[in-house]
C-alpha cells in the first residue's frame, strides 16, 4: 500500500480530503490564505509524490473548496467494509504553532473518505511536509481480547462513530455501555486502555445530568465519580480519554467504546465484522414523528415545499467544524381527514425529536389550528450523520410558518436556537463555530440566540472583526425576529440597514489593516448609530458601534474564559498519571510552549476569576517544560523535580475545584 507524501504551502486551518484517487482542499474562510499561497498572493504548487500540483480553486461557486488532484493510481481504501484501515499521518516537517493530523478515518458511513486537518497558527505562509499511510488494522488492534475485573467482562473496540452510534452498536452486540462503579475499576480500564495504546476518547455508559451528577445506564447515580472529571456541562455523554472523564455532546466523535457483558450470559463476543454493522434504531434514536391535535380546526398549507438554512456542528480532531445545512420541509398528501404528522427523514436524538414537539404546540397554539391530510418530513442536505440536540428547533419553526403562510425564505440565512412553545428562543452551544459554517456558506447573514452574543464578543476579542464582517450576525428573542430575517422580503427597515452594513463590510476588505481606525470616523460611527437604531438587534453593527466609541468588553466573558483555559492549555495535564509523570511523548516540547506562551498572553483578557486557575497553569507547564528540555541528570533531582510537577497539578486542581465549587461562578455559568 502506498503511502501519499504532501508538502504544501500553509496558512491558517485548512482540511485535505482524500478519496479514490482523488484530493482536494477545503480552505476555512477567514483563515488567512489558502494552500499554495503566500506573500502576495504568490502561488507555490503543491507537492503530491512528486507530482505538482498548482491548485486552482473554485467548486460549485464556493472558492474555498479546490478542484481535485488525482494520482496515477487508485489509493488502498476498500469497499469492503469488513476491512479496517486506519490513516496514520507522519509529519515530515511542520514550524512552531503548525500541526497535521488525521480529523476522519476512512469508513463505509462517509464513503471511504479521509480528511487531514491542517493548521498553522502562526501569521505568514510556510511549508508543511507529512506523510499519509493507510495500514490494516489487526485484529489484535481493532478489538481487545476479554477482559475480565471483579466479575465484569469487557471489550475495548475500535471505532470512530458518535456516542449515541456506539451506545447503539453495543445494543446490537448483546452488551452495552461499560458502568465505572469504583476507582479501582476505573483504574483497571485506564490501565487496559494505556497498555494498548488506545488514544480516547472511549464512549462508556453515563449521562452528566447537572454540573454534580452522573447517571449511568442503568439509572443508578454514580457513587464513585472520577476526580479529573474535566467537563461542567449538562445533558452530554460520558467518555473514557486515557487518564480522565470528559463528556461529548450526542454527535460528538469518539475514538471507540467499552462494552460490558455479564459473565454468565453466553451472548457472542463481538468481532470486527460484527462492529462494522450499521447500528439499528430503536427507542434511542427516532424520526421524532409528532402528530397534531386532532381536535383543532384545519388551516391549508400554501405550500408543499421550503427550504431554510440550519446550523449544526460537529467535532473534527481538537476542533470544532460547523456548517450551514439546507433543510428542507417536503408535505405529501396523506388521509385528508387526519391531523398532519411531521417528522425528520432520517432517525435522530431524543433532544432533537423534544424540540420538535415544542415547535408542534407553538404552531398549534400561534394559529389556533393545525394542517389537516398531510404527511410532512424535514430533511437535512447530509442525511446520514448522526444528528441530536435542539439547535434546529427555530429553524423547524421558521418551515412550518413558509408552507402555512406561502412566503418565501432567504436561501442568504441561516439560523441556529432551541424554542419554547411561547415562541421565546432559548440559548444553543457552539456559536461560534456555526457563524463561521454560516459564514462558508456564503450566507449573507445569520441569527443566533440573544442569550448567546457573549460568544460572539469572545470570538471577536481572540479572532479580530473578522467574523463579524464577512457575515451580518443578528440576534433573536423570539420567533418573530427570526420570521423577520428569514423571509426573502425584508422590511424596508432591515434592507436599509444591510445595505448600509455591506458598505461598511467593504472599507474593512478594502483594507483591514486600517479598519481599526477607519471605523471611529464620525460619519461611520453616525451609520452605525442609525443602523442599530433601526435594527437594534444587528448584533455585528452594535459591536463595531461599542469598539468606535471604546465601549467594547475587553476581556472574555467566564464562560469564554473557562472554556478557552480548558481546550487551549489544560489538556497538557494529562501526561500525570496516578501522581506519576505519564504520557509524556503524548505531548511535544512545542505543545508545553505553546501552552505557555498562550497562556500569559491571553492572561489579561481573561475573567479575573481563572486568573489563579491559568497562573497555576503556567507554572505546571513551566516545570513539565523543564523537565522535557532539560532534566536533572541525577535520580534524587528528577524525582524532586516530578515532586514540584505533582504539588504544581495538585494546586491547578485544587483551583479548578474551587473555581466550579464559587455558587456566584455556577450562577453566572448557566445564565
Amino acid at each position: 500500500m502506498k503511502p501519499v507524501k504532501v508538502k504544501v504551502m500553509q496558512d491558517g486551518r485548512s482540511f485535505l480530503h482524500i478519496k479514490d484517487n482523488q484530493l482536494w482542499f477545503d480552505h476555512r474562510k477567514g483563515c488567512w490564505k489558502r494552500p499554495g499561497k503566500s506573500g502576495k498572493d504568490k502561488n507555490y504548487p503543491t507537492h503530491i509524490n512528486g507530482f505538482e500540483w498548482q491548485t486552482e480553486w473554485g467548486v460549485d461557486g464556493n472558492d474555498k473548496i479546490s478542484k481535485p488532484f488525482r494520482l496515477p493510481s487508485q489509493l488502498p481504501i476498500p469497499s469492503d467494509p469488513s476491512r479496517a484501515l486506519s490513516a496514520v499521518v507522519t509529519t515530515n516537517y511542520c514550524r512552531k504553532g503548525s500541526e497535521v493530523w488525521v480529523a476522519q478515518q476512512p469508513r463505509q458511513e462517509n464513503d471511504y473518505t479521509t480528511i487531514i486537518f491542517m493548521v498553522d497558527r502562526i501569521p505568514g505562509s510556510d511549508w508543511q511536509e507529512f506523510t499519509i499511510d493507510w495500514k490494516p488494522i489487526p485484529h489484535s488492534e481493532a478489538e481487545s481480547e476479554d477482559l475480565v475485573f471483579q466479575g465484569k467482562q469487557y471489550k475495548m473496540l475500535h471505532y470512530h462513530a458518535s456516542w449515541q452510534d456506539l451506545r447503539q452498536r453495543a445494543i446490537n452486540l448483546g452488551a452495552d455501555l461499560c458502568c465505572v462503579e469504583t476507582q479501582e475499576e476505573h483504574d483497571f480500564l485506564v490501565r487496559e486502555l494505556g497498555r494498548r495504546d488506545f488514544m480516547g476518547p472511549f464512549a462508556i455508559g453515563g449521562v452528566q445530568v447537572s454540573q454534580e451528577q452522573i447517571v449511568w445506564l442503568t439509572g443508578d447515580k454514580a457513587g464513585y465519580v472520577n476526580d479529573r472529571w474535566k467537563n461542567n456541562r449538562q445533558n452530554q455523554f460520558l467518555v473514557m480519554e486515557h487518564n480522565h472523564w470528559s463528556t461529548k455532546s450526542t454527535s460528538g466523535r469518539c475514538n471507540g467504546f467499552i462494552i460490558e457483558f455479564d459473565q454468565d450470559t453466553q451472548e457472542a463476543i463481538p468481532t470486527v465484522e460484527d462492529i462494522s454493522k450499521p447500528a439499528s434504531s430503536d427507542t434511542q434514536m427516532t424520526s421524532g414523528k409528532v402528530s397534531g391535535n386532532e381536535h383543532a380546526p384545519d388551516i391549508p398549507l400554501s405550500r408543499s415545499q421550503t427550504q431554510v438554512n440550519g446550523l449544526l456542528v460537529m467535532s473534527i480532531g481538537a476542533e470544532s467544524a460547523g456548517s450551514a445545512s439546507p433543510m428542507t420541509l417536503s408535505a405529501m398528501r396523506a388521509d385528508a381527514d387526519e391531523p398532519s404528522s411531521i417528522q425528520f427523514n432520517q432517525d435522530v436524538g431524543s433532544m432533537m425529536s423534544k424540540a420538535l414537539a415544542e415547535v408542534v404546540k407553538f404552531i398549534e397554539l400561534r394559529h389556533d389550528a393545525w394542517p389537516k391530510g398531510r404527511k410532512m418530513e424535514i430533511s437535512f442536505e447530509n442525511k446520514y450523520n448522526p444528528k441530536d440536540g435542539p439547535s434546529a428547533a427555530v429553524a423547524c419553526a421558521l418551515l412550518l410558518e413558509s408552507a402555512i403562510k406561502g412566503h418565501d425564505l432567504d436561501p442568504g440565512f441561516a439560523v441556529t436556537g432551541d424554542m419554547n412553545a411561547d415562541g421565546s428562543v432559548q440559548p444553543v452551544g457552539g456559536i461560534d463555530a456555526k457563524v463561521r459554517g454560516a459564514d462558508n456558506r456564503d450566507c449573507t447573514h445569520v441569527a443566533i440566540p440573544a442569550k448567546n452574543k457573549t460568544a460572539v464578543y469572545d470570538t471577536v476579542l481572540m479572532e479580530g472583526f473578522a467574523p463579524i464582517l464577512d457575515i451580518q450576525v443578528f440576534t433573536i428573542a423570539t420567533f418573530d425576529e427570526a420570521n423577520a430575517l428569514s423571509r426573502k422580503e425584508r422590511t424596508e427597515a432591515l434592507d436599509q440597514s444591510m445595505a448600509s452594513y455591506d458598505k461598511i463590510a467593504g472599507l474593512y476588505h478594502k483594507n483591514p489593516q486600517s479598519f481599526a481606525t477607519t471605523v471611529k470616523h464620525p460619519k461611520i460611527i453616525a451609520l452605525l448609530e442609525e443602523i442599530t437604531a433601526a435594527t437594534p438587534n444587528h448584533l455585528s453593527a452594535q459591536m463595531l458601534l461599542e469598539y468606535a466609541k471604546g465601549q467594547l468588553p475587553s476581556t472574555l466573558s467566564l464562560h469564554g474564559s473557562t472554556e478557552f483555559i480548558e481546550t487551549r492549555a489544560y489538556s497538557i495535564t494529562d501526561v500525570i498519571v496516578d501522581g506519576k509523570v505519564s504520557k509524556l511523548e503524548v505531548l511535544s516540547t512545542n505543545q508545553v510552549t505553546d501552552a505557555i506562551g498562550l497562556l500569559r498572553r491571553s492572561r489579561e483578557r481573561l475573567d479575573e476569576r481563572t486568573w489563579d486557575w491559568a497562573n497555576g497553569l503556567i507554572n505546571f507547564a513551566t516545570l513539565l517544560n523543564q523537565l522535557q528540555t532539560n532534566p536533572p541528570r541525577s535520580t534524587g533531582g528528577y524525582n524532586k523535580l516530578v515532586d514540584q510537577i505533582n504539588t504544581a497539578l495538585d494546586a491547578v486542581q485544587a483551583e479548578r475545584k474551587r473555581l466550579f465549587q464559587n455558587p456566584e461562578v455556577m450562577e453566572d455559568l448557566l445564565e
